[in-house]
């Protein structure tokens, strides 16, 4: 995967150094940390181009060390696109989250029917 010229953009594309605030906001707030308190069932496209799937299920790593991973479920769906859920997609997702909090039934993992 590429740009082109990835060396023309890598040579031009402009740089931030972020403040020491956004860094401690950062590593305070949004620093996934695993420790999962309700159940969490993420869902992702199977072709986005902007969030790969080691991305979703890296956070099955950071779960398992805090001991939670038993909270945390990722399905895909078949679709193109970033979160280009359909409907019924995301209803059925839905679904299966109220289920598990309601009544304790752990959704698989994996591809979503």
């Amino acid at each position: 995967m590429g740009f082109g010229d990835d060396v023309a953009l890598n040579r031009t594309v402009k740089r931030y150094t972020a403040s020491a605030a956004a860094r401690e906001y950062v590593r305070q707030y949004a620093t996934p940390t695993g420790r999962i308190s309700d159940p969490m069932l993420t869902i992702h496209t199977t072709s986005d181009n902007l969030v790969l799937g080691n991305d979703v299920t890296a956070y099955e790593v950071p779960a398992a060390i805090a001991g939670t991973s038993d909270r945390f479920v990722a399905r895909f769906v078949e679709a193109n696109g970033h979160c280009n859920f359909a409907p019924a997609q995301v209803g059925t997702a839905f679904n299966a989250l109220l289920g598990w909090a309601r009544d304790g039934q752990r959704p698989a993992a994996g591809e979503q029917k």
